[in-house]
Order: structure tokens, then sequence, then C-alpha cells
């Protein structure tokens, strides 16, 4: 689809064969494709195009959001906008018309492969749930705080409304008309794993900000396109 690109996200620092199988996949598609790669050593953001692909070099922040921000912001004059990690495996070739006619639907802000089970909860109930655990992954000024009050404080810092639950789609695959991501004005993008944890249930608010729906693309997790560090049923990693 001429109107669609895809972005990959990748980290330098992992072996290329799935990145290589993926790519594969899709050429025969014919969409435009940039791969966003966090590499160590790269201290500015880098475009360039190597055999019909676009590829941006970035620094290593933000994980796969990041990576994916940066993509946007590189070529914004897409469509559609699927973004893909390296990992994932495409399952059934119509995927981009599927995701398309999804991100169509009048109410329909986003689209993706997996909607997280655990965390459909009311944040009440979450704040009391063992969700709610400390670690050395979510810290403020550097004191220990527990995950649930942590992405409700990043949430709060990003002006982001919570809305009643923590409802969101996972960062594996996600889908969005060009007007979308300009109207959320892209994605926030975190310093540190708590942080970049906290930024994937921040888009999927941001789009329910907006009036929007989040939406998982089949009934079924991975019907359309796999990751493969996690269960077919979507609940738990492998």
């Amino acid at each position: 689809m001429k109107n669609s690109l895809i972005i990959i996200s990748y980290f330098d620092a992992r072996p290329k064969t799935q990145l290589n199988s993926l790519v594969s996949q899709l050429k025969k598609f014919n969409t435009p494709i940039l791969i966003s790669i966090n590499g160590h050593k790269t201290k500015r953001a880098t475009f360039f195009k190597d055999n019909k692909i676009s590829i941006l070099k970035r620094p290593n922040t933000g994980m796969n959001i990041g990576a994916w921000n940066d993509g946007f912001l590189s070529l914004p004059n897409y469509d559609y906008y699927h973004f893909l990690q390296d990992e994932c495996v495409i399952q059934n070739d119509n995927f981009l018309e599927v995701y398309n006619s999804l991100l169509n639907q009048e109410h329909v802000g986003m689209v993706g492969e997996s909607l997280n089970p655990k965390w459909d909860l009311d944040w009440e109930k979450l704040l009391t749930s063992t969700l709610n655990y400390i670690d050395s992954d979510h810290l403020i000024n550097g004191a220990k705080v527990s995950r649930v009050n942590f992405y409700l404080l990043m949430l709060e810092k990003w002006n982001i409304n919570p809305g009643q639950n923590a409802a969101h789609l996972r960062s594996l695959v996600w889908a969005f008309k060009r007007d979308t991501i300009q109207k959320i004005s892209g994605f926030p993008c975190g310093l540190s794993k708590g942080e970049c944890i906290a930024s994937e249930i921040a888009v999927s608010k941001k789009i329910e900000q907006i009036g929007l729906q989040i939406k998982q693309a089949d009934q079924s997790p991975f019907k359309y396109i796999y990751h493969t560090e996690w269960d077919r049923n979507g609940y738990s990693k492998i």
C-alpha cells in the first residue's frame, strides 16, 4: 500500500537474524520500510537509504517506542503507520488491509496485536494488587516507587488523563493514521525501563483522551502478526 509506512525498531546489540527475516517477509508487499536502529555509539539521529529501505540510526533511548517516534518524525507524510519490533513474524498477508480498515472505523484511533489482560483493571484495584510491587526499575528522584504509583505519576508528569482503568495495547505492534499521531503529539519517550513501560500505557491513554478507542486487531491476540517473545494466548512471555 503506497500510503502506508512500516517502521521496524531494532537494537543494534542484538543479532540481525530476526530483523532480516522480518524484512524478507515484508518486501513482497512493496510497502515502504523504515528500520529505526537504537545504537550505543550513536549520539544523534542520522537518516539514509540502503537498497530502497530507509534507515534511521539514533541514540539508544526510549527503547522501541523512542525508535518508532523518531521514525515517524523522519518520514511524517504517510497516511498510515505500522510500527513493529524486529522480533515480529507476519502471520497473515492481509494485515495491512485489515489494520487500515480498522483504523478507518469512526472511533478507532489505535490498533495492535495484543491488549495486556493483566492490566485491564481499574487503577484502584491495581493499586492493591500484586502487580504493584517495588523494584529498582521504578525510581523517582532516586527513590523506589511501587509500579502502579510510578505509572500514574508519569502520566501526571506527561499531562495524560489515566482514565478509569489501565487497559492498553502492548508496544509490540501498533498502527495509527498520521493525523492521529499528530493529534497526540507523538509518543512520550522514557529515559529508563520503568518510564518506557509507562510510555506504553501512556500512548493508549493519549488515544482515549482525544475520544478514540484502542483496538486489538482480532479477538485472539497475534492473529496477523506474532511476536516471538510471547505466548500465543498473549497472557505472558515465553
